[in-house]
């Protein structure tokens, strides 16, 4: 992957004043140049550091705060809250992740981060090209960051020692923080998106939680199958046509016809289905609405016989 030689007179503290200046809306450059106490350079590499961060947007010539930047420009550096957001644009911000990455491993073991350090990899590891004087304010914006974002504490060289990070004993577990990111996430050499990354959309709950809703309907609240024969029915009714020319002997036999019938259906239901008995109460209720059929079935015959003995004569 190539990247952008980064700026080199960008710093958060530039970065939080021209939040600040953004709460309200978004302004155009020019706008921004006049409010910010700060030079045009300084402005323009600072909204340039902002973007890569998820700090600023830049959209059609007007430079908006993001949500994290309005949020991150209440707070002064060192504000612990202030590192979570520096936490999350280091996350997006492709560069710095991937020399961060390549640093942390030697800085577990000295302690520290040089500024030599970052210089030679933006030159090694990341392919940069630029002066001493750009890639080395570059190197110091970048150790800043790490320390506005709770990675450690930067400090001026002087009397012979190069500026650097003393990193923290959190410095793993924030560095796996960083690191450990969707790359496709990454807003590397792009404009930040105005919002910080959305959570992934949630997938359909799979775990075992309520296990009502995931039941057959012919499963009980225990989990067992309930033998679809104990389902009742209120009642059942057979309609038959009759113009009274028939004989009383046939009516007969079709009603003795369908009432076999129904007692198949019942028995292979029982068959097909693997049921059990009912129990005895159960038996009681199904043989008096078996009686109470039988005498429906004995009325409506001893009735249609009757009538058919009227209509022959």
């Amino acid at each position: 992957m190539s990247y952008a030689t980064p700026r080199k007179d960008a710093s958060v503290e530039n970065l939080l004043s021209l939040c600040e200046i953004l709460r309200e809306g978004p302004l155009p450059r020019e706008e921004i140049y006049e409010e910010a106490d700060i030079g045009r350079s300084l402005v323009s590499d600072t909204i340039e550091y902002g973007t890569r961060l998820g700090f600023l947007s830049d959209s059609e010539g007007e430079i908006k705060a993001t949500e994290r930047g309005i949020g991150a420009s209440y707070y002064n550096e060192g504000d612990s809250d202030l590192e979570e957001h520096i936490i999350e644009g280091l996350s997006e911000y492709d560069l710095y992740r991937s020399v961060l990455e390549t640093l942390a491993p030697e800085a577990q073991d000295s302690g520290v981060i040089t500024k030599k350090d970052v210089l030679r990899t933006f030159r090694t590891e990341m392919g940069l090209s630029g002066s001493e004087s750009t890639l080395g304010d570059a190197a110091i914006t970048f150790l800043q960051t790490l320390d506005a974002g709770g990675c450690g504490e930067y400090i001026v060289g002087r009397r012979g020692k190069e500026s650097r990070v003393e990193v923290t004993e959190d410095f793993e577990n924030i560095v796996e923080r960083i690191t450990n990111v969707d790359t496709g996430t990454g807003q590397g050499d792009r404009n930040a998106s105005p919002e910080s990354s959305a959570n992934p959309k949630a997938g359909p709950d799979t775990s075992e939680g309520d296990t009502s809703s995931q039941r057959s309907p012919a499963q009980d609240e225990k989990g067992q199958h309930t033998p679809l024969n104990q389902t009742q029915s209120d009642s059942f009714t057979v309609s038959l046509e009759l113009s009274g020319d028939e004989e009383p002997e046939n009516v007969e036999q079709l009603i003795l016809a369908i009432r076999r019938g129904f007692k198949k259906d019942i028995s292979n239901e029982l068959t097909n289905t693997g049921g059990e008995e009912p129990d005895s109460v159960d038996k009681q209720e199904s043989e008096e609405d078996s009686d109470s059929t039988d005498q429906s079935l004995d009325s409506f015959m001893s009735q249609d016989t009757a009538n058919g003995e009227s209509g022959g004569r």
